[in-house]
């Protein structure tokens, strides 16, 4: 290493000072550059006496020793002092030896004679290198990092101070013992001091790469270099001095990293005397040489802009940039490792509006990634850029002249290195990411804009696309915003004809949404979107509706929402991308003709260079392995058989090795196929789990052929470096049309009867642990029919008509694109007297059919004529109807539909009767409820009758649910009072008789919240009991919670049926159990507004005095009537009181007189 003439801007460097450095640099200079300042006399001509006398290169002919006769012979005017020149031949005869030669490096004042003849004997055996940043082999083993370290592999090294004493062994500048203590407490007074110098550097090292240091206070004084670091003895780096060749002459050596990566100094050199700028001499000869024990050689031209330059310069202050992508490069930057999830950087929490910065990060070659983790702790728009963060320069190995003219010394951008991608995911999903960044180019900031819609965890993913094996260095920045996210379960295949509507959700957050700008955009063709304004719906929700479309298998419909918040300029888009990165849909449905989930063979075939179980060929059965090599440990759609590669058992050395196997389809004729379409779930992971050798470099593709296998197309491509190659099953939908036309793939043929797929696992020789695994294939077309008329009723179907009284409500039947055959809307109703054959559907009863009146447009009115009740319908089994009735229409071109769809559905029923409330109770006045359990009173949050008088902070309600003021509640006692439940309270209905009630209901209002903290909420539940027999015996009619909407709180309208186990008595109860089952969970309930109603048939005999049912009135009905009554038969009760008297005759004589109807 030599000395530049720059000054340290801290210290003053004179006169005589400058003309060392000047004339050190000279020997380094173009030869007409020397010339010039030589002649001009210009800084450091007064030193330099050299080449420009005619010393030439070694040219490998003779020896090294007759070489060096020569050039010193050419020397006139000798400035090498005698021991300078028995170093040359002690160099010249260890080259020939063999004996490893370290790095050396010279004081600033060294004869420029010297510097070049050493430097050349140097490089007989060790030629420049012409790699980037100079690079040597970087430590693969350290005593803490432990063996198998490898490029990009952060390393803990440790270091020692040799003892005086110290043998230090031949490495061409001869032997001695170290005198590194007594040297260097010459000048600093003592150890502490210089060690703390030391200390300074390696911490700068490790501050910006992949290293760190651990002093080791132990050092057992064996022979230097020839012992690794061990714990406790000696350290990884051993540092060293002794007496090399006096003043004026070589500074420092050290050995490269595989050859122990130690440091000797020049013991006693006055160069180190100056400790000007805190000592920058010193620790700048320490940090290169540490550099070459990293695995870093000189790097030309010199500029003054490296640490790793030939010459030492005061211009800086330890490792440059040059330095630090070299050290990235071998040992990664300060994060490492960081390159999973699990590992990921921790950033920290954000709120809105922060922001955060992090430098030095890089990655280190084409397969590194690293991760970052953001903790947000509010929904926001975070904006997480990545941008290029190294410089454009000239670099090249040590040379003669060592400038930029130099053949060797290359102008690089290393901003052009890599480019650079983003992922994001949550903890939820670290396989599949949920947002993906890829817009930017090399050398470009890559950006991305995330609506991060959740305040929760998310881990960015760093990666790059290129095969350069070089390191990229870039700097990150975070910012959060804002926002407004759009939500929506947006529909990938669309009814044909009929409008699709989808629920789209706008939180706003801290932000307002301006009214007026929810909009959905559409479009079928290239060209302008269609607008749409979005519905509002209910809270947050609003609809988005899309048009009906005709059947084409070639359209692609292109969608996206839109909404703006007050005060923003740029409104927010689903997707992000909006108009240029819309969701798509296709008109149809998708239906397979071909599914294979391996439970037996349909005829796949395995091919490709792989042969057998150990190689990793494919195999159809249930996997067997344990996953510690990257192998699945199920198959992928739940049905237990998958192809796998290499099915061997836990741990099984049984990963894809020595080329491919592939595993083919069998052959599929889509010639009458519209839109063919494939999906499969697929398994790959490249890394060994995350410890496999060679990670990161194979890669698994998927293919189609159109004419059997002469010709194959790419499907997708998965690796070699991302979330999708490390493991998990992953499900797959391609639509080839648009695999195709997305790779400009014009000649495909869509009408073959030889369509084939293939999945290919490759282990390129290069010692990757390759597991991959496919299941449940599905070749699938897109079908669609083109809707015939609809049939709808506006008001929902009904339930009951009352008996004697026609029945009238409205249909509508819109007619998307067929029209309706004049005269053909029909309605369809039959006496079901509430039973039918389940499997018949109701389609074994006689129907009459009635017109519809149509009433212009879509409109029609349906019409059941009058209905009379069933006797004893009560009786009957629930879930059977008095009247069944569908709806069928003919329409132009597709013929009849009905209306529900009688071939698939049961038809619509309706109940005859006469409404009945049996009971009500708002509870404004005490009608006989009771409360038990286990809570005692308000404080236990026991069930109370009042006017709710919470404040709803422990989530009680704060009024009644009907408005009539009063309901029942648990633990009433006021405003932030502690009456909650604990335990159980139990409220109970009197007895109610719902005996004769067709189809009984029970509505009610009811209020629970479980969700309130501290505590264990969403844990309890609310019960609703109901008993048959006045209390006895309860069964459980619905559950309320534990975590369902129902359980947040608010008061909620329910409707059960009372005849769900068995048909309704006069002795009938129901309840309401409320209990804190959860470790103090804070329970709230409320129940109001309870009605108990239902449908009664009073039944009327249309003549009641034709005792012989002959349907007419005459002496024969006389003559019965005498005969009942002589026998006191209750025939003859035509008063109806249980006895026989005068008042029977006469309501017989009555009825006898009004005759039959």
């Amino acid at each position: 290493m030599h000395n530049a003439d720059a000054a340290a801007s801290d210290a003053v460097v004179d006169e005589a000072t400058l003309e060392r450095f000047a004339g050190a640099m000279l020997p380094m200079m173009p030869k007409e550059e020397q010339e010039k300042i030589v002649a001009g006399g210009g800084l450091g001509a007064a030193s330099f006496e050299a080449n420009v006398h005619g010393l030439t290169e070694y040219s490998g002919e003779g020896s090294l020793e007759e070489w060096l006769d020569a050039s010193l012979e050419k020397i006139t005017d000798n400035p090498m002092t005698d021991r300078q020149i028995e170093v040359l031949y002690s160099i010249a005869d260890a080259v020939e030896s063999g004996v490893v030669m370290p790095e050396l490096c010279f004081a600033p004042d060294t004869p420029g004679e010297y510097v070049w003849l050493v430097r050349e004997l140097l490089t007989v055996t060790a030629p420049p290198n012409p790699n980037a940043f100079q690079q040597r082999n970087r430590w693969t083993r350290t005593t803490l990092s432990g063996a198998g370290l490898g490029q990009g592999d952060p390393t803990i090294i440790t270091y020692s101070f040799v003892p005086d004493g110290t043998f230090i062994p031949n490495s061409g500048e001869g032997t001695g013992n170290s005198q590194l203590f007594a040297w260097l407490n010459s000048i600093y007074g003592n150890a502490a001091t210089w060690q703390a110098i030391f200390a300074q550097v390696f911490d700068r090292w490790a501050e910006l790469t992949g290293t760190s240091y651990v002093y080791e206070p132990n050092d057992d004084g064996t022979s230097h270099r020839d012992f690794d670091g061990v714990a406790g003895v000696r350290g990884d780096v051993r540092i060293a001095a002794m007496v090399l060749d006096g003043n004026s002459g070589l500074l420092a050596y050290n050995f490269y990293p595989d050859f122990g990566g130690d440091m000797v100094f020049d013991a006693f050199d006055s160069f180190y005397n100056g400790t000007f700028g805190d000592s920058l001499g010193l620790r700048n000869v320490i940090a290169h040489e540490h550099g070459h024990g990293l695995g870093m050689g000189h790097v030309c031209p010199v500029f003054e802009t490296k640490l790793m330059e030939p010459f030492v310069s005061f211009a800086f202050d330890g490792p440059q940039l040059d330095d630090i992508l070299n050290g990235h490069r071998h040992y990664g930057d300060p994060q490492e490792p960081n390159d999973s999830a699990a590992a990921a950087t921790d950033l920290g929490s954000m709120s809105v509006n922060d922001t955060l910065e992090m430098d030095l990060v890089s990655i280190d070659d084409p397969d590194d990634v690293d991760f970052y983790k953001i903790s947000l702790d509010v929904p926001s728009l975070i904006t997480f850029t990545v941008t290029p963060d190294a410089d454009s320069y000239r670099q090249g190995p040590q040379t003669l002249n060592c400038d930029e003219d130099d053949a060797s010394s290359v102008l690089t951008n290393y901003n052009l290195v890599h480019d650079l991608r983003l992922n994001v995911y949550t903890s939820d999903d670290l396989v599949n990411p949920i947002f993906t960044s890829l817009s930017g180019f090399p050398g470009e900031p890559e950006i991305m804009e995330f609506p991060a819609s959740e305040a929760r965890d998310y881990f960015f993913e760093v990666f790059v696309v290129s095969s350069q094996e070089n390191v990229q260095l870039y700097r990150l920045e975070v910012e959060t915003e804002p926002i407004l996210a759009i939500t929506a379960q947006t529909p990938p295949f669309l009814a044909p004809g009929v409008e699709n509507s989808f629920t789209v959700t706008l939180n706003p957050f801290e932000l307002t949404i301006e009214q007026g700008s929810e909009f959905l955009y559409y479009r079928s063709s290239p060209g302008a979107y269609t607008q749409v304004p979005l519905v509002p719906s209910k809270g947050m929700e609003y609809t988005a509706t899309l048009p009906g479309f005709d059947c084409d298998p070639n359209a692609v419909i292109e969608y996206y929402l839109e909404a703006g918040t007050i005060g923003s300029n740029v409104p927010y888009t689903l997707p992000f991308g909006g108009g240029d990165d819309p969701f798509e849909a296709l008109i149809g449905s998708p239906a397979a003709f071909f599914s294979d989930n391996f439970q037996s063979s349909l005829g796949w075939t395995v091919s490709g260079d792989v042969v057998g179980q150990n190689a990793g060929q494919w195999e159809r059965g249930v996997p067997a392995g344990d996953g510690t090599r990257g192998d699945p440990t199920t198959d992928g759609d739940g049905s237990g058989l998958c192809y796998v590669t290499g099915n061997g058992g836990p741990g099984s050395n049984t990963d894809v090795d020595g080329g491919a196997t592939i595993l083919n389809s069998p052959m599929f004729d889509i010639s009458s196929v519209a839109r063919p379409a494939v999906s499969y779930w697929r398994w790959y992971d490249n890394t060994g789990s995350g410890s496999g050798s060679g990670p990161g470099e194979d890669v698994f593709t998927v293919e189609v052929t159109d004419d059997g296998g002469e010709t194959w197309f790419l499907i997708e491509t998965v690796g070699p470096n991302n979330s999708q190659s490390r493991g998990g099953w992953i499900y797959v939908e391609k639509d080839l049309v648009s695999v195709m036309e997305s790779a400009e793939i014009l000649d495909f043929d869509f009408s073959t009867n030889q369509l084939q797929f293939r999945f290919i696992a490759d282990d390129q020789m290069n010692a990757s642990v390759i597991e991959a695994g496919v299941d449940g294939v599905s070749v699938s077309e897109l079908t669609c029919v083109d809707p015939q008329p609809v049939i709808s009723l506006p008001e929902g179907p009904a339930s009951e008509m009352e008996s004697g009284e026609d029945f009238v409500f409205d249909v509508t039947i819109d007619e998307p694109l067929d029209s309706v055959v004049p005269g053909t809307a029909m309605l369809a109703y039959a006496r079901g007297e509430g039973l039918f054959e389940a499997t018949s559907r109701g389609l074994d009863l006689e129907y009459t059919l009635v017109p519809l009146v149509h009433n212009g447009g879509n409109s029609y009115t349906a019409t059941i004529p009058a209905q009379e009740c069933v006797e004893n319908r009560h009786e009957l089994s629930p879930g059977y109807f008095d009247v069944y009735y569908y709806f069928q229409v003919e329409g132009v071109e597709t013929g009849v539909t009905t209306f529900p769809d009688v071939d698939t559905e049961f038809p619509l029923g309706i109940n005859v009767g006469d409404p009945m409330l049996v009971f009500e109770d708002n509870f404004q006045l005490d009608t006989g409820w009771t409360v038990s359990g286990g809570a005692k009173g308000p404080s236990d949050g026991a069930w109370e009758r009042g006017v709710p008088a919470g404040d709803g902070s422990s989530g009680d309600p704060i009024s009644d649910a009907d408005g009539s003021g009063m309901c029942y509640v648990t633990g009433n006692l006021g405003a932030g009072m502690n009456s909650d439940v604990d335990g159980l309270t139990i409220l109970t209905s009197p007895v109610f008789d719902a005996q004769d009630l067709i189809e009984p209901i029970m509505s009610y209002y009811h209020w629970y919240n479980n969700t309130v903290t501290p505590g264990t909420p969403n844990s309890d539940v609310m019960e609703v009991g109901i008993s048959y027999d006045g209390g006895e015996f309860y069964q459980t009619l619905d559950i309320i919670g534990p975590n369902t909407d129902e359980s947040e709180g608010g008061w909620i309208m329910s409707e059960l049926a009372l005849n769900q186990f068995q048909p309704t008595t006069s002795s009938m109860r129901v309840r309401f159990l409320v209990s804190d089952q959860g470790s103090g969970s804070i329970i709230e309930a409320g129940v109001d507004g309870v009605t108990i109603s239902g449908l009664v048939c009073e039944y009327v005999v249309a003549c009641p005095a034709d005792l012989t049912e002959d349907g007419s009135l005459n002496f024969l009905d006389v003559s019965a009537f005498l005969s009942a009554y002589g026998s006191q038969d209750i025939a003859a009760d035509f008063s109806g009181d249980g006895q026989f008297n005068f008042l029977d005759v006469s309501a017989f004589l009555s009825a006898f007189g009004a005759g039959c109807p």
